[in-house]
C-alpha cells in the first residue's frame, strides 16, 4: 500500500467540495474503492444503534448481504476497530455469496467525536493484506470520511 497517507489526504480533499449528503457518501465509497482496489462499497450510518444502508458503489450493483448484529459491521460500530475479513469468513458467514467472487473484505468504523456513526465495509476480488500502520491510516480515511458526513 504505498503512499497511501498520500492517496488517503487526496480523497480527502474531494470530500472538501460542496456536495449534497447523498453525493458526499458516494464521493466516500468512491475514493475507498479507489484506494483499496476494492470491487464493491457500502456505507452504514447508524440509527439508535442500527446499521443502515446509505449508500454502495458501483450504484447499480447487486446487494450482496446486510448488516448482521453479529457481523464485522457491527463489530467495527460497536469497537471503533477495523476489521479484514478473509475469504473463508465471508463465505462462512454468508452462504448466499457467489464462491470464489470475493477473496477480502475490509470494514472501517466511521466516528464522530469517539461516538460511532457507522462503517465503511468494502469487498474485493482480490487478497488483500494490511500491516497495522495501513488500518490505522484507514482509520484515519474513515476520520476524514466521518468529518465529510458531519
Amino acid at each position: 500500500m504505498e503512499n497511501i497517507l498520500t492517496k488517503i489526504n487526496q480523497a480527502g480533499l474531494k470530500f472538501l467540495e460542496p456536495l449534497s449528503l447523498t453525493q458526499t457518501y458516494t464521493v466516500i465509497i468512491e475514493e475507498a474503492v479507489k484506494l483499496l482496489n476494492a470491487d464493491w462499497g457500502s456505507l452504514h450510518l447508524a440509527e439508535k444503534n442500527i446499521l443502515n444502508r446509505v449508500a454502495i458503489y458501483p450504484v447499480d450493483a447487486p446487494l450482496p448481504f446486510e448488516p448482521r448484529k453479529n457481523g464485522f459491521s457491527y463489530k467495527a460500530y460497536r469497537e471503533q476497530k477495523t476489521f479484514v475479513i478473509s475469504e473463508k469468513e465471508i463465505y462462512t458467514m454468508h452462504p448466499e455469496v457467489k464462491k470464489g467472487e470475493y477473496k477480502s473484505a475490509i470494514c472501517i468504523p466511521l466516528a464522530d467525536h469517539e461516538k460511532s456513526i457507522g462503517t465503511l465495509f468494502l469487498l474485493s476480488s482480490m487478497q488483500q493484506k494490511f500491516t497495522q500502520k495501513d488500518l490505522n491510516l484507514l482509520k484515519l480515511f474513515g476520520s476524514y470520511a466521518s468529518l465529510a458526513i458531519r
